[in-house]
């Protein structure tokens, strides 16, 4: 995201909760959106969510991740 801080302000969140977020390393930001989300989100939300993040992803982490899923090793 290149703006969180526009983001968090049109949401109504703190921009600087935000950003700190946002600089850190993908997997911790990973967790700390989960765990936020799984309090505060619906589940369409969730999917949303969900869609938007894989839809981000390069083609191999889309594969290891289907693969995550479907419990494939």
């Amino acid at each position: 995201m290149e703006n969180p801080e526009a983001l968090a302000g049109a949401t109504g969140a703190d921009p600087i909760g935000a950003h700190a977020i946002a600089e850190c390393h993908p997997q911790d930001a990973c967790e700390i959106m989960a765990a936020a989300l799984s309090d505060l989100a619906s589940v369409p939300e969730l999917r949303a969510y969900a869609l938007a993040c894989y839809t981000r992803m390069p083609p191999k982490a889309q594969a290891a991740f289907l693969n995550h899923v479907r419990g494939v090793q």
